[in-house]
């Protein structure tokens, strides 16, 4: 199944919020600064961040573990130069990037194994792209969706004034049942939390 470009947006969570029957009141917050802020709940609770590869390389700066492993401190989807005492380090002879091939098969670099002996207080220089992938897979993609209009459930069906029921298509759902679909929602985005939490060597 291919993966998306971008997280949902504002736009596509109102647009959900509709399939469920709902319309969000005026006044609520901005559903743009909801997905906003569930994208950096899930970045923060499986430990990717960022998830959506960055666009350009950037450089982060490592203390060397004196281990023949270094962690990466989150994923690569590529790693352009490895620097270590002021020298450019060979891929294939002075490192190797593991799991070996992994963004063929969806998957982020997340470790370094030396070929030399890398130890002492000299920082390690990292220049890639970080994050999981370069597209968001869609069940990661369709959890957050899932776990943001759990969140708009809620917090509407708490506000003074706030609907009675909602509709899904011939179905109607008492206020209590919305409870019920938001920690459906909820519980099947947290099953995806679990399955790409990321697990540090």
């Amino acid at each position: 199944m291919a993966g998306k470009a971008n997280w949902p947006t504002g736009a596509e969570l109102g647009a959900y919020l509709q399939t469920l029957g709902m319309e969000t009141p005026p006044g609520s917050p901005s559903l743009t600064d909801r997905m906003e802020a569930e994208v950096q709940r899930w970045e923060s609770e499986t430990g990717w961040n960022p998830f959506l590869a960055e666009s350009a390389a950037s450089v982060q700066t490592l203390v060397p573990s004196g281990m023949v492993w270094q962690d990466l401190n989150g994923g690569y989807v590529s790693v352009d130069a490895v620097r270590w005492a002021g020298r450019t380090l060979t891929p294939g002879e002075d490192y190797w990037l593991e799991p070996s091939g992994a963004p063929a098969h969806g998957r982020p670099y997340t470790w370094l194994q030396w070929g030399i002996p890398v130890q002492g207080r000299a920082p390690i220089e990292v220049e890639g792209r970080r994050g999981y992938g370069v597209t968001i897979p869609m069940d990661a993609w369709l959890a957050v969706l899932d776990r943001a209009a759990a969140r708009v459930l809620m917090s509407e069906q708490s506000q003074p004034g706030a609907w009675r029921e909602v509709r899904q298509g011939s179905v109607t759902l008492k206020r209590g049942d919305a409870a019920t679909l938001s920690d459906f929602l909820q519980e099947r985005g947290e099953a995806a939390v679990q399955r790409y939490r990321r697990v540090r060597v």
